[in-house]
């Protein structure tokens, strides 16, 4: 048991021990020698060096070390940091779009075949520019990895918070596509220590090659449904519920309990939907309602996270049409 360990466990002890003298002074007791002041010094000596050596450790990979103080079995640390957008009447929506009624629904969508590796965020709050990132590399046929650590400054450049891992809003990442573009990711490759580092100019020159052409904000389950069937993938926020942590490894994002806390905010990417589903991703459908808290269901969409491939059916999720219009917040959808 190292130095460390030993003055964690006798912490409490050592506080003990440096608090009777004091009490003895107090009272007029004689019971100590005549040196208890050196005594409680040098106790309390020893407790300003578990303070120091009590500090958390460095992160890594967004997890902290098992010797910090953090969580101890090596829980993941999330960042919730999605803003919502701000309302502009400028926005083009996307129910105008001619796209938004040529197509005849058909009953199911899957785009994960197209789309790029699931990324993992890490300890840093960048689910928009996982988001945009992965929509991006899509729509060029999964040809190149593009730089999220490049997308999450622009946005953040648009924010005015450079500086600080504040997170930004799904218009930010549409944007910031338009403005700026995006990098190839060997320009600017994802180490969350260097966030805050300025692109070169080099990847700057590289990521106007990589811009998008406009961006329209969606209001509804259909109209997600019909970007879909168009071959759009859909930005999505949602509010975190406690639950949505817990989802396990057939990917059912459950409904919200009626005390459940809001966590936060957080950017994710639609690429599909399967309507009158009988079954979610193999699990049978009492088990999916009582999952959700839910006696009947009318589909689900296929949700494409950024932890990894360890969570959800394997960095995918499935989110029932009633739960999404519990959770949704701001919806776009991006062309090339």
């Amino acid at each position: 048991m190292d130095i460390k360990t030993r003055l964690k466990n006798y912490g409490l002890w050592i506080s003990v021990i440096a608090l009777v003298p004091m009490v003895c002074k107090a009272f007029g007791l004689t019971i100590l020698p005549d040196n208890y002041n050196e005594i409680a010094t040098g106790i309390l000596g020893i407790l300003v060096l578990l303070g120091i050596l009590n500090n958390p450790t460095t992160e890594t990979n967004g997890f902290k070390d098992d010797k910090g103080s953090g969580n101890k079995k090596g829980k993941p640390i999330r960042k919730y940091n999605l803003k919502e957008d701000k309302v502009d009447k400028r926005d083009y929506y996307f129910k105008n779009h001619i796209l938004s009624k040529s197509v005849q629904l058909p009953k199911s969508i899957d785009l994960r075949e197209k789309m790029p590796p699931i990324y993992d965020q890490g300890a840093l709050g960048s689910c928009t520019a996982n988001a945009g990132c992965a929509n991006k590399s899509y729509f060029i046929n999964n040809r190149l990895q593009f730089s999220r650590l490049f997308l999450y400054y622009k946005e953040r450049l648009i924010e005015g918070t450079i500086y600080q891992d504040s997170g930004a809003s799904i218009r930010d990442i549409c944007i910031a596509l338009t403005k700026y573009g995006v990098c190839e990711e060997d320009f600017f490759p994802y180490d969350t220590t260097k966030f805050t580092q300025m692109p070169s100019l080099l990847a700057d020159k590289n990521a106007l090659r990589y811009t998008i052409n406009s961006y329209h904000r969606i209001t509804s389950v259909e109209e997600v449904k019909q970007a879909l069937a168009n071959l759009l993938p859909v930005l999505l926020g949602i509010n975190v519920y406690e639950s949505f942590e817990k989802v396990g490894k057939n990917g059912i994002v459950p409904m919200p309990g009626n005390f459940e806390s809001v966590l936060g905010g957080h950017a994710v990417l639609l690429v599909g939907y399967v309507d009158g589903a009988t079954t979610i991703n193999n699990t049978p459908q009492k088990l999916c309602d009582f999952i959700r808290k839910k006696t009947s269901s009318q589909g689900y969409f296929i949700l494409r996270n950024s932890w990894g491939t360890d969570f959800g059916d394997k960095g995918y999720m499935y989110l029932p049409y009633e739960v999404f219009e519990k959770i949704k917040n701001d919806i776009w959808v991006i062309f090339q």
